[in-house]
């Protein structure tokens, strides 16, 4: 190990060890026995790790890594592969049961699903990728959990300016020290 890597080291020990620091950690693992749980249209989600971000909510938009697989494994799509993480708002889900299997997960959090074909690509399927009737295995990680971006990047109120075109208060005086 070179002299560097010694020297970072010794500055993540040093930090953890004063006192009130805290390394800020984004998920936390979930017990091995975690319940799977079934939404009423029959999505199935289980959490591998539990993370401590935002929740996403109906509203939320969310970027995220996923693997999509058929239950053979064959693989259906994936952004890891990709190495380029997937951005949506929540009512725009690429697939219906993705919509279920996303809500109440935290930024920072793992997360597999079972989506029945219902919810999924149904008796169409895609030709050549996702057979007719296919339930799909899906694997989420969370990266960010912002509400809707429509709300916050919209242009802060402005006051209306009077027809003569002169606001109705003089500005505020400017400091005048020597």
């Amino acid at each position: 190990m070179n002299r560097y890597a010694w020297t970072w080291i010794g500055a993540a020990i040093a930090l953890a060890a004063m006192p009130g620091c805290r390394i800020p950690r984004w998920n936390r693992p979930v017990p091995v026995d975690h319940p799977i749980e079934t939404t009423p249209s029959g999505v199935m989600i289980q959490d591998e790790l539990e993370g401590l971000g935002p929740k996403v909510t109906p509203y939320s938009e969310v970027t995220l890594d996923y693997r999509m697989t058929l239950v053979d494994m064959q693989l259906v799509d994936s952004s890891f592969d990709r190495g380029i993480p997937i951005t949506f708002l929540m009512s725009e889900a690429p697939i219906p049961g993705w919509r279920e299997a996303l809500l109440g997960m935290r930024a920072g959090g793992i997360r597999t699903a079972e989506i029945p074909p219902e919810q999924g690509y149904g008796s169409e399927g895609i030709e050549g990728l996702v057979p007719p009737n296919a339930v799909l295995l899906c694997r989420f990680e969370m990266l960010e959990v912002a509400e809707n971006r429509d709300e916050i990047d919209a242009p802060p109120a402005f006051e209306a300016v009077p027809e003569s075109g002169v606001p109705d208060s003089d500005p505020p005086p400017l400091d005048s020290q020597p």
